[in-house]
This record gives structure tokens, sequence and C-alpha cells, in this order.
């Protein structure tokens, strides 16, 4: 690859980028010419390869793993020009049975590691007065959820970082946007779903219909990670350097109520 060549390619990182959203958004970012450094807790990311990936396994929650790999990747690349908060934990739990350490690991990867992430690239972001940040938050971000007491609150602090770095840095060249997703067909929710359909003896797709209506959702649709891909991919592009601070709801409508 010649110098002028390699000048001209973005450099994106994409956190949690083992499977679902993540995965779907390094692959996007590839096939769109821009190198990704991709992360994630499993070993190796699955079934995808491009000349485009470096994939390593990391867990941003732990600070001293943080540090030493996003020093890895500032000898390698100097800086990133795109920054995906994608990596994320989710618990399914009453109030009463929501423990300090689940609160406190939550905050750790959902509210202090893109933090993090934001403030270890924003130098190489400022000296080339441009950037793309986007935090991926959910539609738990924006209203409330029974038995999410951790995830709504790390999801709504995620959006209202968003918002404040957004303004902070508007006279930068740095955008900063929140997408809030859905109901997506990500391997957490089409295992639990799968689970269930087993359980209640009926179709995958009788049973998608069943889990959606259950949880109120405005349809009976699961969204596609590679849809929330496409959406991401757009926050980047030069179509959309005046769109900062907002928060994208991909969720079928289910916040609008």
């Amino acid at each position: 690859m010649s110098r002028l060549v390699e000048k001209t390619i973005k450099t994106a990182m994409v956190t949690g980028a083992s499977s679902g959203i993540g995965l779907s958004t390094a692959k996007y970012f590839c096939e769109k010419g821009i190198r990704v450094v991709a992360n994630g807790l499993d070993k190796n990311i699955q079934g995808f390869k491009h000349d485009l990936l470096q994939y390593n396994q990391i867990d941003l929650a732990n600070e001293k793993e943080r540090i030493d790999y996003l020093k890895m990747v500032s000898s390698q690349h100097q800086g990133v020009d795109i920054l995906v908060n994608n990596a994320g934990r989710f618990d399914y739990l009453s109030i009463e049975d929501t423990s300090m350490e689940i609160f406190q690991s939550q905050i750790e990867i959902n509210l202090k590691a893109p933090l993090a992430l934001i403030q270890h690239f924003l130098p190489y972001m400022k000296k080339q007065k441009y950037g793309r940040i986007i935090n991926v938050a959910s539609q738990k971000g924006i209203k409330g959820g029974a038995y999410h007491s951790a995830y709504c609150s790390t999801k709504h602090g995620i959006v209202g970082l968003t918002k404040a770095v957004a303004l902070e840095l508007a006279q930068e060249g740095i955008t900063c946007n929140a997408i809030c997703p859905g109901w997506v067909s990500t391997p957490p929710v089409m295992g639990e779903i799968q689970k269930l359909a087993q359980q209640n003896k009926i179709s995958l797709e009788e049973q998608v219909i069943l889990f959606l209506k259950d949880r109120k959702a405005a349809n009976t649709i699961l969204t596609k990670p590679e849809d929330i891909a496409a959406s991401i991919y757009f926050l980047t592009t030069d179509s959309a350097s005046q769109i900062t601070g907002t928060t994208l709801s991909h969720d079928s409508a289910n916040s609008a109520d």
C-alpha cells in the first residue's frame, strides 16, 4: 500500500466487535474502505476476516488492560478518526437484586470506558481538526424500564456524556452523537428468543412476535444489526458533519410513547 493511499484511509475503533452491532459495524466500515481497529471479549471475531481489520481481545472495563491496549493502538496508528463506543453490559435484575458490584460493573463498561477512550483519542482528533464519535446507547437511555435500573442509569449517562462532549467540541471539527437501538437480532437476544420458543413449543418466528408484544414494542419486527451499522456509518460521513449532540433513535418507534 502506497504512503498516499495509507494517509487517505480513515481509521476507526469499534469496541464490542465480537458479535452483534459491533461486528456488523466493523464489517460495514471495512466494506467502505475504512481501516478498523476492533476489540471485544471473545478471543476471535466471529467468522470475518479483512485486510483492513485488526482485532484484539480486550476487557475495556479492566483499567490496566485498557491502558496497555490504547498505548499499543496509538503506537501503531497514532490515533483514530472514528470512535464507536459499542461495548456494553446488560443485567435483567430487580432493584433489590442489583448489587453495588453489578451496578459498578455496568458503570465501568457502559460509561467509564467510553469516556476513557474519548479522552485518549481526543488530542489526535483535535490536532487534525477532525473526529467522529458515536456512542451506542439504547432505547433505555431515553426511557425507563423495569428490571433495568443499572442499565438505564448508565445508558442515560452515555446520552448525557454525548451531549456534553458535542457542546465542548463544537468548534473543533469533531462530532459526537449517540444512537439508541431498540430490540436488535443480536446473539444474546436471539438466544433468549430461541430458548423461549423451545419452552413454549412454537416456531422462532411466532416467538419473535410474542417476545416483542410482551415487551410492548411498537411493532413486531426485530432490527438487524447491519441496519444499526448503516446508521452509525452515516454519522461518520460528510453529510452528517453538522449533526452533533443528537440522539438517533433506531428503535421502531419504541421510545416515541
